[in-house]
């Protein structure tokens, strides 16, 4: 990122929150509050910004990795709700679109989930789209 006066640390709002919720996420692991998590995850944020300064959070695309046994619906009403919405509260709207593990199941994460040329992780893992 770059310096920036749109957030308190200085940094541009889309990387804020995608820290922000990936911060969320592993205390809710850690804890046990979500207990199907697993270590691997990745966030991304996209922000419609008018005459230079954010408005609202367009989208989010959340890929976490799970337990084998936990239904796609579960954890998407989960992310939303208990990290999403409390990450990026009053930026978020009805025209919010979330994309959470978009691409199905995610049991195997870490380097052996990646390894491959299929670039299937790339997207997830830029500063902005």
């Amino acid at each position: 990122g770059y310096a920036s006066n749109e957030t308190p640390e200085f940094m541009p709002l889309p990387i804020i929150l995608a820290h922000k919720l990936m911060k969320r996420r592993n205390e809710l692991r850690k804890t046990g509050i979500i207990p199907y998590l697993r270590p691997d995850a990745k966030s991304q944020v996209s922000v419609e910004y008018e005459n230079g300064k954010p408005i609202r959070v367009d989208s989010v695309v959340f890929g976490t990795q799970h337990d084998e046994d936990v239904s796609l619906e579960t954890i998407k009403k989960d992310i939303i709700e208990k990290i999403i919405k409390p990450v990026c509260g009053n930026w978020i709207d009805e025209k919010t679109k979330y994309f959470i593990n978009p691409t199905g199941k995610f049991v195997i994460g870490g380097p052996a989930g990646d390894s491959g040329v299929t670039g299937r992780k790339i997207i997830l893992d830029t500063y902005g789209g």
